[in-house]
């Protein structure tokens, strides 16, 4: 039986996939925090020539030295091979230095941390971009949560749909789901000034009288992506709906969206913890399924 450890923030999701099968268990586990602020992870139990998994969902850095205190806790107990499953993978949208600025590639810092701290296997959902695994000599498997979220869509039975791209950047991902419903597609092109801040948006296509389907891989402050919805009613279109992989919803965000009247519709993954106050128009879709379909391939 395959020894499951949660991180702090990430036991609902590991109980989630935990049901998936009787093959795993909850493994024991225990963090707790010096007056100071330091860390410390405590395994409950043996993990010797063992395959374990520990689930972990960072929304800061606490998280992220939480998660390689377990993973060295692991390797330090001799622990046979040690599996992350990460569905929302941290700084995957710092991949690359622009235009020669002197600043991190903080995607491959990362990557060589978790991996000197004694990860053997990554299992993670929808990275910013797929690049990121050239950062790991270790086995890498990034899924996506495309067939749950089309079958979100065709359960809705819009017959005037049209999926429309945030951004010229995700034309791959808006053309795969136009494909697999049907449909027509347009973009919004962006002028960006700097991250979560635009100075230009324009809608390439028509929207006129559609049910628009907007997929993405996050929303952060959800800045950019509300400016887009604004536009595309405007612009005429009948409703829009977001169906975005990760929510981290930084700055409030999720008030945001609720208040926005022509938005009301926002479909995430439950690869980050929901926020504690959502509204009516807002979904989590659970992909506890895929992280236990990749799993068994492995175990």
């Amino acid at each position: 039986m395959t020894k499951i450890f949660p991180q702090s923030n990430s036991l609902e999701f590991t109980e989630n996939l935990i049901k998936c099968s009787t093959g795993y268990k909850l493994g024991a586990i225990r963090k707790t925090k010096f007056a100071n602020g330091e860390i410390a992870v405590v395994i409950e139990e043996s993990v010797r020539n063992e395959v374990i998994v520990i689930v972990s969902q960072p929304r800061n850095y606490e998280d992220m030295f939480e998660l390689l205190e377990t993973i060295d806790a692991a390797r330090r107990s001799s622990a046979k091979e040690i599996i992350g499953v990460i569905p929302y993978l941290p700084h995957s949208r710092q991949e690359r230095r622009e235009n020669g600025v002197r600043t991190t590639i903080s995607a491959r810092l990362l990557a060589d941390t978790l991996q000197v701290a004694g990860l053997d296997r990554l299992i993670t959902m929808d990275v910013h971009t797929t690049a990121i695994e050239g950062f790991y000599k270790i086995p890498f498997d990034n899924y996506d949560p495309f067939r749950y979220f089309i079958e979100e869509i065709k359960n809705l039975n819009l017959s005037n749909l049209k999926v429309v791209s945030p951004d010229l950047g995700g034309m791959k991902r808006a053309k795969r789901y136009a494909k697999e419903l049907g449909v027509d597609i347009a973009f919004l092109m962006k002028e960006r000034l700097k991250a979560n801040e635009i100075a230009e948006i324009t809608l390439m296509g028509d929207v006129e009288g559609y049910d628009v389907i907007l997929p993405d891989d996050m929303i952060d402050t959800g800045g950019t992506m509300l400016a887009g919805i604004n536009l595309l009613h405007e612009k005429g279109a009948k409703s829009v709906r977001i169906f975005a992989t990760h929510g981290l919803f930084s700055n409030n965000a999720i008030a945001k969206f609720a208040t926005n009247h022509n938005c009301p519709f926002v479909y995430t993954t439950n690869t980050l913890p929901a926020p504690d106050h959502i509204y009516a128009g807002f979904k989590v879709v659970d992909v506890c399924g895929g992280f236990h379909e990749a799993l068994r391939k492995v175990l």
